[in-house]
């Protein structure tokens, strides 16, 4: 997810046929951790507070120094709605379901990853076809992996425990349940955040 959903897929697709496309994702809650205590370590860095937004910040090198509630929000409305328009492009048509897969980077087995990086690479995509828009392992045409990667450690810097707490208090004062913060697909959590904001 890092970049890649400033990338404009559509017109990728469009030019290049046999592209393959890999949607990244992780759970919510641990994204969202990550991503807010990589600005607090660019704003300890730069002597500001470690939480806040850019404007309590100036003297930051980098231009990620903002973790304020209403950046934590922001991240989860935005980033669900890019994972929605990904998916509903890939699946408007046969042809373009059989370029697209999605990994879950942090919670994937290497044997289900495998599995899928295989099914998205194989040389023809006329071969082992899906009608599925979205395939899970279990959905691959395919009776094994052929080659054998190992996920990566997607989270493997430890996180100031007062992050995490900063984050669930932001989910949680939103009515983003439990249940949501440990799912994949960021939709469910965006509607509270949005139903919470109406009131």
């Amino acid at each position: 997810m890092d970049h890649g959903d400033h990338a404009d897929y559509v017109w990728l697709a469009s030019q290049y046929p046999t592209s393959r496309f890999i949607l990244n994702t992780r759970r919510l809650k641990t994204w969202l951790v990550s991503r807010a205590d990589h600005a607090r370590r660019s704003r300890v860095a730069a002597g500001c507070t470690p939480y806040g937004d850019e404007k309590s910040c100036p003297s930051a090198r980098s231009n990620f120094v903002d973790n304020s509630d209403e950046a934590i929000l922001r991240w989860v409305t935005e980033q669900a709605h890019h994972q929605d328009k990904v998916s509903r492009f890939f699946a408007s048509s046969h042809a373009l379901r059989q370029r697209f897969v999605v990994i879950d980077v942090e919670g994937q087995s290497s044997a289900s990853l495998n599995l899928l990086l295989d099914w998205v690479s194989r040389p023809r995509l006329a071969s082992l076809p899906t009608t599925v828009a979205v395939p899970r392992p279990r959905d691959v045409p395919m009776a094994s992996a052929r080659s054998h990667a190992v996920p990566p450690d997607a989270n493997s810097n430890t996180h100031a425990s007062r992050t995490r707490e900063r984050v669930e208090d932001v989910l949680h004062r939103h009515n983003c349940t439990a249940e949501d913060w440990n799912s994949n697909w960021y939709r469910a959590c965006a509607k509270a955040i949005a139903r919470s904001r109406k009131k």
